[in-house]
Formats: structure tokens, sequence, C-alpha cells
């Protein structure tokens, strides 16, 4: 039980956060994608498809911005979270 608490665990720490960072960016696509495919009412991704619709560049590219906009303020959220926490081995 030592082994794992003190070496398993800490050791595979590294790899979770990168995880988490790789989710995070993978989430936004995910649901933006879902959102092109069920219209909801208001929504990034309904946006996005009305304005390729119509053919409103200039608004696609704003629907656009703002996700990568709202990708990247997660991100930071999440690095944020990560490296407010201590993520060593207790001694």
């Amino acid at each position: 039980m030592n082994i794992l608490f003190h070496i398993t665990i800490p050791s595979t720490i590294p790899f979770v956060l990168a995880g988490v960072r790789a989710a995070v960016g993978i989430a936004w696509k995910s649901v933006i994608a879902a959102e092109v495919l069920s219209q909801p009412v208001k929504a990034i991704g309904t946006g996005i498809q009305y304005s390729q619709m119509n053919l409103e560049t200039a608004e696609v590219m704003a629907w656009t911005v703002l996700a990568v906009i709202l990708s990247k303020v997660s991100e930071f959220a999440v690095e944020l979270i990560i490296k407010s926490r201590k993520w060593r081995a207790s001694k």
C-alpha cells in the first residue's frame, strides 16, 4: 500500500494532468459539433451553422473567434487550477 500511495500514484499525475488539458480542448470541439447537429435555439454551433447557410462569412468568423476564446479561457482556468495545487508526493 505504501508503494501505491508514494510511488505509483504520484508518478501517474503528470500523465493524468496532460489528459485533462487535452480533454478540455476536445470538449469544446465536441460540444460545438453537437450543437451544429442538434440546433438548440441559442448556441455557438447553431450560430455557426445558420451563418454558414446564409453565406455570412464575417458572422461565421465571429462565432469561430468566440469559440476559440472560450476554449482558451477554459484551458487557462485548468492551468491555473493545476498550478495552484501542489502535485508532489508527500514526504
